[in-house]
């Protein structure tokens, strides 16, 4: 024999089923509530976590930038005419000048890639620029091309004189065959474009590695015409065609 339920029991029964399942619809909302909020955390906390490291990094470039572009335009203000010889009061109180800045601002075993330390370096750019008359050399740009490293590219004239065939280019005067070469350079003003490139040590704080080129060849071919001439100049000169110590000689 069935036995039916009453209204109010079935009532009952379904109120109890319909809240059990509101109530599972509660948790199932609070649960995904707590899911999202979760997520927007560690979104948001690795969100602060990334600006942080960006604005360390950011800070680690400023300093790095601010440091090397000032060591490159104060490098221009001490050696923008070259390193001269210690013969006046005011060249004397010069070199100290330029002394005192290489040895604050670069490592002691920094380099140009031929002779390293400070003093090695000094008495190369001292020759070189002895072989002039007249040197000047400005910045015209700047570029990093890598991260610890700033290169400052240069424009400005070099003077011939006697002094730069004796000292520079010995062979011209010593050879009759070299005369006629030697008559056109004496004299002549050359623009000449180069490049400064220094090489940043962040732990340091100190440029560890400098090299300085000047472009002669360019202004020579423009002057002689013919590589054939430009080729004879250069052959057995003390300098090379990017202004620098020929290798094995001694400053």
């Amino acid at each position: 024999m069935r036995k039916y339920l009453s209204g109010s029991v079935v009532q009952a029964r379904f109120s109890a089923e319909e809240a059990r399942r509101e109530e599972l619809r509660r948790q199932r909302s609070r649960q995904h509530q707590e899911t999202h909020k979760r997520k927007k955390r560690q979104v948001l906390t690795g969100l602060q976590s990334s600006i942080r490291v960006l604005r360390d990094e950011i800070r680690e470039l400023e300093t790095r930038h601010s440091s090397v572009w000032e060591v490159a335009s104060e490098f221009f203000q001490h050696f923008q005419d070259g390193v001269k010889s210690v013969e006046t009061q005011h060249s004397t109180a010069k070199d100290a000048e330029q002394r005192s800045f290489m040895w604050r601002v670069m490592a002691p075993d920094v380099t140009d890639g031929a002779v390293t330390g400070v003093e090695a370096l000094l008495e190369a750019w001292r020759f070189v620029s002895q072989c002039f008359l007249h040197m000047d050399m400005k910045p015209v740009k700047l570029q990093n091309p890598a991260a610890h490293v700033l290169v400052a590219y240069t424009e400005g004239t070099v003077t011939i004189d006697e002094e730069t065939l004796r000292l520079a280019f010995p062979h011209l005067v010593q050879h009759k065959r070299g005369s006629p070469l030697a008559a056109m350079l004496v004299g002549q003003q050359l623009v000449v474009h180069g490049s400064v490139q220094f090489e940043w040590d962040d732990a340091r704080r100190l440029v560890t590695g400098v090299r300085w080129e000047m472009d002669l060849l360019t202004p020579l071919l423009e002057l002689f015409g013919r590589l054939e001439d430009v080729s004879r100049v250069f052959e057995g000169a003390l300098l090379t065609p990017d202004c620098r110590l020929s290798t094995g000689q001694a400053c």
